[in-house]
């Protein structure tokens, strides 16, 4: 996967995460837990490793929503044993409670499926570029191979044409030689034709 990818996905992911925090920030006991998970976020190198941190992050949030559930149950018991019992009006209240904590579970639960569904679809995405960037660099090569073909073809042609034009002028010099030589050969014969005349 390349490092600009990995970009494109990590900052979303980031910032959801970031997001989550935020809203179950009052859930969480103390400042240990939040820079646990900062300390957590400081480390970690790859994407799988932010995607793995997030699901650490939904874990540990449900153990704390299950332990806040358990010691809701055990002062409600102990409130009940203290004071007179009024079944309905605590039934109510254990109710709430459960029902708060369990459209929180869901909630969490859905985050937890929307990122994942998110994080197949960027996955989904870079296979693709990739699958794409190499079918780019198998035709680029492809007509590499083309362009060199022709060049040498060229190549090829050119020397053909250098050696025919130094042909040509071989045999142009040729031609001109023997031409100034049948001048010459000429010339001298109308001179001795002349002295001849002369004489």
């Amino acid at each position: 996967m390349s490092e600009i990818n990995e970009s494109l996905i990590e900052a979303p992911l980031k910032a959801l995460l970031e997001e989550v925090l935020f809203c179950l920030e009052s859930y969480l006991e103390g400042q240990s837990d939040l820079k646990l998970i900062e300390n957590q976020l400081k480390d970690y190198d790859t994407l799988p490793g932010l995607v793995k941190i997030i699901g650490s992050v939904f874990k540990t949030l449900m153990k704390k929503v299950e332990k806040k559930m358990t010691l809701l149950k055990l002062n409600l018991n102990d409130n009940s044993s203290q004071q007179s019992y009024h079944p309905e009006e605590e039934y109510e209240k254990l109710e709430q409670i459960i029902q708060k904590y369990e459209a929180e579970i869901r909630g969490h639960f859905s985050i937890e499926q929307q990122l994942k569904l998110y994080n197949d679809s960027l996955l989904q995405k870079i296979e693709d570029l990739e699958k794409s960037h190499k079918e780019t660099i198998e035709q680029l090569n492809k007509k590499i191979y083309a362009l060199k073909k022709d060049l040498g073809k060229s190549t090829e042609s050119y020397r053909q044409l250098i050696k025919e034009n130094e042909q040509l002028r071989e045999s142009v010099d040729h031609q001109h030689i023997v031409h100034t030589d049948s001048e010459v050969n000429g010339r001298m014969k109308d001179k001795n034709f002349v002295i001849q005349i002369i004489d």
